[in-house]
């Protein structure tokens, strides 16, 4: 089989999971917030999940009503398969609890595709005039450097989704009769401004001698 024949990673099935399972439950994606609509491989996946971030933040719900008008402002509806395809969509998955599988099998398969390509364009300069071989191999690193880099990049995060968890890590502790939401520590005062100790916290305690 000639290379030519051959197509990047991907996994359709998963792309549309993803999107039928936010239809599903908008809720998810506030644990979606490092999903990027160029991680997807189908254009038309890329499309719908712009539209559907942009409802997002729009703080309007998302189905296949506002969805369709949505695209249709983008002008876009007819490109993605119109109403049809969001409907075949919508009924894709009968729950939304794999969505965070499905969100990461996209990205990883994202991830092996830069990398694949990024390698291409390494060797495809290694058969041309690449120059000083320092140089070439300083490039060739600062492309997969970049690449795996991506993969643990934590940027800027969308304001309403951590005022969405602050407002949420607030609920749950309002409806915790004690306030305590975390691992409890044993002395009260402290739970009580900590509310427990809470994951993914670090947690520092300082005091002057002899207190």
């Amino acid at each position: 089989m000639s290379n030519s024949s051959r197509t990047l990673p991907h996994s359709l099935d998963s792309e549309a999971s993803l999107i039928g399972g936010i239809l599903l439950r908008n809720e998810v994606l506030s644990v979606l917030d490092d999903l990027e609509a160029e991680q997807f491989y189908d254009p038309k996946h890329q499309v719908i999940f712009t539209a559907i971030r942009a409802l997002e933040d729009q703080t309007k719900a998302i189905d296949e009503v506002t969805l369709e008008a949505q695209l249709q402002q983008m002008g876009k509806l007819e490109a993605v398969g119109g109403l049809a395809m969001l409907s075949k969509l919508a009924l894709r998955v009968p729950t939304a609890d794999n969505v965070v599988h499905y969100a990461q099998t996209v990205k990883d398969l994202h991830a092996a595709r830069s990398l694949m390509l990024a390698a291409s364009e390494v060797a495809e300069k290694g058969y041309e005039d690449y120059g000083e071989i320092g140089s070439y191999l300083d490039e060739s690193e600062a492309k997969i450097f970049e690449v795996t880099q991506r993969q643990h990049k934590s940027g800027a995060r969308n304001l309403k989704v951590l005022l969405k968890n602050v407002f949420t890590s607030l609920d749950e502790r309002y409806k915790a009769g004690d306030g305590v939401t975390g691992v409890p520590s044993g002395f009260t005062d402290l739970d009580n401004r900590l509310a427990g100790f809470q994951p993914g916290e670090l947690t520092i305690l300082a005091a002057r001698p002899a207190m």
